[in-house]
């Protein structure tokens, strides 16, 4: 996906030339690295894709580039096809700015960086996992690996970008009831 539209409220996937619904309240379109890019509001805006879309996976990378407005509440999915510390595989953001990679390796692996994303920059994120090893790169350098043996356990959930499917409670929050 290129995010390359520009309007409307659907996306076009370019090697099936599948168009996707981008659900939510409304679609905001914004300037991107090149051309436009899809601003998604942290609460609503999503595109999901059938699980029965997505290939099989074995070794794989997921990359995408990303902008932050403001720090999520608590992680915030790039892309992710998982249940929550169960199967799956999950490239997003906590509430400081790091980015974690987590995936279904005989056990659930977080691998987490340091580096802590810039608001308001454009900023190139990378996962990749090659059947040994998990990393996370960041504008081309490598910000942290994890050992992942296992074959990983993928999940049957739908592929989705731009928001969770289970509720988080916000990290840090001021009245630990809330």
């Amino acid at each position: 996906l290129k995010f390359d539209e520009g309007g409307g409220d659907t996306v076009i996937e370019k090697e099936s030339s599948h168009r996707y619904l981008i659900d939510g309240c409304k679609s905001y379109w914004k300037k991107g690295v090149s051309g436009t890019a899809l601003a998604f509001d942290g609460y609503e805006s999503q595109i999901r894709i059938p699980s029965s879309e997505v290939p099989t996976l074995d070794h794989f990378t997921l990359q995408a580039w990303v902008s932050l407005g403001a720090y999520p509440y608590n992680w915030a999915p790039i892309i992710h096809q998982s249940e929550w510390r169960d199967k799956g595989f999950y490239l997003g953001v906590d509430a400081t700015g790091r980015i974690g990679f987590k995936l279904q390796s005989g056990t659930w692996k977080e691998l987490t960086t340091l580096y802590e994303l810039p608001l308001r920059q454009w900023v190139q994120v990378t996962a990749t996992y090659d059947g040994k090893e998990m990393k996370i790169f960041v504008n081309g350098k490598e910000k942290g690996s994890l050992e992942a043996l296992e074959l990983p356990e993928f999940s049957t959930s739908d592929l989705i970008i731009g928001r969770n499917s289970h509720k988080f409670i916000p990290f840090n929050p001021v009245r630990i009831y809330c």
